[in-house]
Formats: structure tokens, C-alpha cells, sequence
């Protein structure tokens, strides 16, 4: 959040996952150049990514 400043556009940022130990970004993990996610948590605080183009959910584990 300290990055935003009123008025002014904020830096881009690129997801990036690692999957079977290969390091991925949301566009190759779906197939889709239209990425459309929704991120959620689980009853014990685990959290997920949910994408839409493709319809898998992944579970977030060793976030850095």
C-alpha cells in the first residue's frame, strides 16, 4: 500500500507461481490471455486461486 500514491499509477507487478518446479505466471498456468482469478482461504487460514478461464483451484503453499 505504501506504493500507491493518489493521482499516480502504481507499479505493475506480475504473479509468478512455481508448479512441479517449473516457475509460471498466471497466463501459463490457464492457457488464457485473459486471466480472471479470485483468491480465498479455507476454515484453518489455508489460502487458494481459483482460475476462472480454465476452472482449477490451486492451493497456496511456502508463500515468500
Amino acid at each position: 500500500m505504501k506504493d500507491l500514491t493518489i493521482g499516480k499509477q502504481a507499479f505493475i507487478r506480475e504473479l509468478q507461481f512455481t508448479l512441479d518446479g517449473e516457475k509460471k505466471t498466471l497466463v501459463e498456468l490457464t492457457g488464457d490471455n485473459k486471466v480472471d482469478v479470485r483468491f480465498g482461504r479455507d476454515h484453518t487460514g489455508e489460502m487458494y486461486i481459483l482460475t476462472k478461464p480454465d476452472g482449477r483451484v490451486y492451493k497456496i503453499t511456502g508463500a515468500k
